[in-house]
């Protein structure tokens, strides 16, 4: 039979068993049952050439012919390119995940890593990994395991932390923190849950009283409306609005 046929029977039959459709420069060889050698580095360029596989990063390669599902493939990847480290998924690819933050991250996955940090492009998108000095034991009771990807994940508080500790994009830490906030508060009142909308909306009217009255304004302003009512004295009738008459 034909080699390169060969090849791409042996990776369309492990698919069809429930690989993932991912495969090393060595699990190619194992299937083959060769060695890995120039030689065969050689072979497999010329498969990638010839459109049986395609390469996908560095010494992970796909069936051209039967690529893997997209679901959790830049997770998947990345513990094929860094299998001798312990990695979870963090920053902001969790915090999307978890719905705290509402920013998207299509095609880009952070991880953080317990060796060096990097960036790596692939058909599939971005994977980035950061370096964490932590040890494993201090990581224990800040991941969980998801079953359905096969990997780490960081909790809420963690992915958080981890966030802060990189220092990067602080423009969402108002949305992280508010996001947080009205989470306690529904976690310690239930009766309020699917009101998440007013809530954020109360601590940000909240927060917009305080900054008029750091800097002064409130001093020429009158408070009225239905907010002032609510806020002032405890009615319940729902406004949108902060109205105030006076000069500024």
């Amino acid at each position: 039979m034909n080699k390169l046929r060969l090849l791409n029977d042996k990776t369309f039959l492990a698919i069809k068993n429930g690989h993932s459709g991912l495969f090393t420069t060595q699990d190619l060889a194992l299937m083959l049952n060769t060695n890995v050698t120039n030689s065969f580095r050689k072979y497999l360029s010329n498969a990638v050439k010839k459109g049986v596989l395609s390469r996908v990063a560095s010494n992970v390669y796909i069936n051209a012919n039967s690529p893997p599902t997209t679901n959790g493939v830049l997770e998947k990847i990345a513990l094929l390119l860094r299998w001798d480290e312990f990695i979870y998924v963090s920053l902001e690819t969790q915090l999307s995940y978890l719905g705290i933050i509402s920013q998207l991250t299509m095609g880009y996955t952070t991880l953080m890593t317990t060796g060096r940090s990097g960036k790596f492009e692939t058909p599939y998108g971005t994977i980035e990994f950061t370096h964490t000095n932590r040890s494993l034991a201090q990581l224990e009771n800040g991941v969980y395991f998801d079953l359905d990807i096969g990997i780490y994940r960081a909790t809420e508080k963690r992915a958080t932390a981890d966030l802060k500790r990189v220092g990067r994009n602080i423009n969402i830490f108002g949305e992280l923190m508010l996001k947080l906030l009205i989470n306690q508060v529904l976690a310690k009142n239930p009766d309020y849950i699917g009101l998440d909308n007013v809530l954020e909306k109360e601590v940000l009217h909240h927060d917009i009283m305080l900054v008029l009255h750091k800097e002064g304004f409130l001093q020429h302003l009158t408070f009225i409306g239905g907010t002032s009512l609510r806020l002032c004295y405890n009615s319940n009738r729902l406004s949108e609005d902060l109205d105030f008459t006076g000069r500024v």
